[in-house]
């Protein structure tokens, strides 16, 4: 049984980093549509608005730099504790393990995500960015080994695991539904708009190959974790 880990892992403040990519999106494509009233060119808005788009995605690291922070989270048999230091001070967060009732945890190319439900009714939500996922000595893979010891060791309530919504039974009704819907504006393009049924064809298999990829890797995560 191992006793204590220790790393170094990028803190993601997701919701302050979504509050401005909300910001940066409606004021980047309010300007770019009040730039094509006033020049009557349909094409500045369209390629401003992929630029936009497209511009948190290939600059993902220069975008969430202001959001993210380097912190420390140790593990033992009992607790997790999470120490993220400032400028003049730090701040430690303790989750006891006893006091879990259970989580949720998901992970993407280079970054995690940890749902901690409480058993006072609360919940805390963590995310971490730039760090090798699936490997040994990763948060999440840490973090449920120590579990799963707690788990063993323990004769009071167990901690749980909850499945991610991609492999819940909402998310499967919720990507029928997108399913079906992409199905019926297919219909549409070919009765209506048959040039550019490709594109509608293209995106919507590479809009479902992304989602399938992270369903298959939450599922291989959710398992592993039972």
């Amino acid at each position: 049984m191992i006793e204590y880990s220790k790393l170094t892992i990028k803190l993601l403040y997701a919701n302050r980093y979504r509050y401005f990519i909300y910001t940066y999106l409606l004021i980047g494509l309010s300007i770019m549509a009040i730039i094509t009233w006033y020049t009557h060119q349909g094409l500045i808005l369209t390629i401003g608005a992929l630029i936009v788009c497209l511009a948190p995605v290939f600059f993902k690291r220069q975008f969430r730099h202001p959001y993210t922070k380097d912190c420390t989270i140790e593990f033992d048999k009992n607790k997790m504790l999470i120490e993220i230091p400032s400028d003049d001070s730090k701040t430690i967060i303790e989750h006891r393990y006893e006091c879990i009732k259970s989580y949720r945890c998901t992970e993407a190319l280079n970054e995690s995500y940890l749902g901690l439900y409480l058993r006072d009714g609360s919940r805390k939500d963590y995310n971490f960015d730039n760090q090798d996922i699936g490997t040994p000595d990763s948060v999440l893979t840490l973090f449920s080994k120590y579990i799963q010891n707690f788990n063993r060791s323990t004769d009071n309530d167990k901690v749980t695991i909850k499945p991610s919504l991609l492999i819940s039974t909402f998310g499967t009704i919720i990507l029928t539904t997108i399913g079906c819907g992409w199905l019926i504006l297919l219909s549409y393009m070919l009765l209506q708009k048959p040039k550019i049924l490709p594109i509608g064809i293209l995106g919507g298999i590479f809009f479902f190959l992304q989602i399938l990829s992270q369903r298959k890797r939450d599922e291989k995560a959710y398992k592993d974790q039972l």
